[in-house]
C-alpha cells in the first residue's frame, strides 16, 4: 500500500511540473523529471512529495507539450444579456504549476485560474440474468490551483448535505449523507455544519480536496404464481453489517413499507399485495459507522 501511494505521489507531482504525462512529454522533459526524482528520493526512500516544497530545489525548467489540439475556450452556448456562455476543454489544466522562464514575462498580467473537477467511479455488477448484484461509487472532489500565493477558497455545498451521523435525517429523507469521507489536510471544517461550506487553503499544483463512498444494495422481488391469483402480506428481512448505522431506502408508494430496526441490524421492506407476475423493486443505502472490507458480505442473505 505504501509503495502504491508513493508511485501515485511521484507520478502526481511529475505531472504538476510538466503539466501532462505522456511518452513525448517524459523525452521533452526528460532533465526536469530525473533532477525531481533525485531531490525525491534518497537512498531509495521517498523524503518530500510537496510541489511547493521542491520549487527552491529544481533548477530546469520545463518543456509544455500540448496535450490537446482543441482552441483555448470553446462556446458551448448562446448568449444572455449581452454575455456569452463560456467553457474550456478537458484538457485545460494539464500545463505545468511551474511557468518557464520565456513564457513568466508574457503571463504577468495573465488572470489567476481554479480548476475543480467531480470525478465518480462507478462499480456495478450485474447477474446473468440482468440483475444488479452490486453497485458502488467511489467519487473525488479534485482541484488544482494557478494562483499567486495560497488564497482561501471556500466551496459551498447543497444545504441538505450532511456528513457522518445527523438526526435531521429520516428513513425516507432525499438528503445526501456520506459516512466515508476523507479530506485532504488543507481543508477547514470547523464552520462546516453551520455553513456547508469547506474551506480550503490549497497547496499549489494538483490534489484531491475531498473523497467519499457510498453503498448501495438493490432488491427486485418476482411473484411467480399464476396472474390470477396473488400473494398477500410479504415481509423481506435484509440482515446489515454490524457496523451499519442508518439506512434510507427507495421504494415504491402505496401497499409497500420499509423499516430499518437498529436493535436488529436489519431492514425489513413489507408488501401488501403482489399480483402473479409483477416485480417490484427496491434501492437501499446503508450508512455505517466505520467502513470495514467485509461490510459487502456482511449484507444478507434475505430471508
Amino acid at each position: 500500500m505504501k509503495i502504491t501511494s508513493a508511485n501515485q505521489g511521484i507520478s502526481d507531482l511529475c505531472k504538476d511540473y510538466c503539466g501532462v504525462l505522456n511518452e513525448e512529454s517524459i523525452k521533452k522533459n526528460f532533465p526536469l523529471i530525473y533532477e525531481l526524482l533525485d531531490e525525491m528520493l534518497d537512498f531509495g526512500y521517498v523524503q518530500v512529495l510537496s510541489t511547493e516544497g521542491l520549487k527552491p530545489f529544481v533548477c530546469n525548467q520545463p518543456e509544455v507539450v500540448s496535450s490537446s489540439k482543441e482552441p483555448v475556450w470553446l462556446c458551448s452556448g448562446g448568449t444572455v444579456y449581452g454575455t456569452e456562455k463560456m467553457s474550456l476543454p478537458s484538457a485545460a489544466a494539464n500545463k505545468p504549476v511551474v511557468m518557464p522562464k520565456m513564457s513568466r514575462v508574457a503571463s504577468t498580467g495573465s488572470k489567476s485560474e481554479i480548476f475543480v473537477d467531480l470525478l465518480e467511479r462507478l462499480t456495478v455488477l450485474i447477474g446473468s440474468n440482468g440483475n444488479i448484484l452490486r453497485s458502488d461509487i467511489d467519487g473525488c472532489i479534485q482541484m488544482k490551483i494557478f494562483m499567486a500565493g495560497n488564497p482561501e477558497i471556500r466551496i459551498g455545498l447543497n444545504e441538505d448535505f450532511f456528513i457522518g451521523k445527523s438526526d435531521m435525517l429520516t428513513q425516507d429523507s432525499v438528503a445526501v449523507r456520506l459516512d466515508n469521507c476523507t479530506f485532504h489536510e488543507s481543508v477547514d471544517l470547523s464552520n462546516f455544519e453551520a455553513t456547508r461550506t469547506l474551506v480550503v487553503k490549497p497547496p499549489q499544483g494538483e490534489f484531491v480536496a475531498m473523497k467519499y463512498r457510498t453503498l448501495e444494495v438493490v432488491l427486485k422481488l418476482k411473484c411467480t404464481v399464476p396472474s390470477s391469483s396473488c400473494a398477500n402480506n410479504i415481509v423481506m428481512k435484509l440482515p446489515l453489517p454490524k457496523s451499519a448505522d442508518n439506512v434510507s431506502h427507495r421504494i415504491t408508494s402505496g401497499t409497500q413499507t420499509a423499516e430499518y430496526k437498529s436493535s436488529e441490524k436489519a431492514w425489513y421492506w413489507t408488501i401488501a399485495k403482489l399480483q402473479g407476475g409483477r416485480e417490484v423493486s427496491a434501492t437501499v443505502k446503508i450508512y455505517m459507522n466505520e467502513r470495514r472490507k467485509s461490510a459487502r458480505k456482511e449484507i444478507g442473505p434475505v430471508r
